[in-house]
């Protein structure tokens, strides 16, 4: 289950999504809160094994005040929850639910790349890295652990941020 959960911290940039809308707001009018599902077929896992799905609901997406929750079942049918409640100032915050993580951090740059920063509850660490398409349905994490992740805002009326 550790390698499932190293290779899903997507999972936890979907945190990081709502970090990136509640940024660029005004500017680019993205928004995270909403639900969020895992494109399996488009990710690429490298050598662990493909998830059966992966989904994320973000219900705050301030700089003071970021929430989420959300799944991962794992190949053989085995379920992680996560649960993350916390602010965008780069300082680890703890990640709850049955899973192997101890706590998240989140950052973003004036380029428009995010990042995160997990914390695993044996001690190791993973780095993500973000990016959006045009029209902020889509977010692509690159981890350093050489996967990459392809996340779907799920179509529907968007709900509205929560501070």
């Amino acid at each position: 289950m550790r390698i499932l959960s190293r290779s899903f911290l997507g999972l936890a940039v979907l945190l990081l999504i709502a970090i990136n809308a509640q940024t660029q707001g005004a500017a680019g009018g993205k928004s995270a809160v909403g639900s969020w599902k895992l494109n399996v077929d488009k990710s690429d896992f490298g050598s662990n094994p493909k998830p059966k799905s992966g989904s994320v609901t973000v219900s705050a997406d301030s700089a003071a005040s970021l929430k989420w929750h959300g799944s991962i079942t794992s190949a053989d049918g085995k379920t992680e929850t996560y649960r993350f409640s916390g602010a965008e100032d780069g300082k680890q915050h703890p990640v709850t639910g049955n899973n192997s993580w101890k706590s998240a951090a989140y950052t973003r740059s004036d380029s428009g790349m995010s990042s995160e920063s997990v914390i695993q509850k044996d001690g190791g660490t993973q780095k993500n890295d973000f990016s959006w398409s045009d029209d902020g349905n889509t977010l692509t994490v690159k981890g350093s652990n050489g996967t990459t992740e392809i996340w779907e805002r799920v179509k529907g009326k968007p709900a509205k941020s929560k501070s």
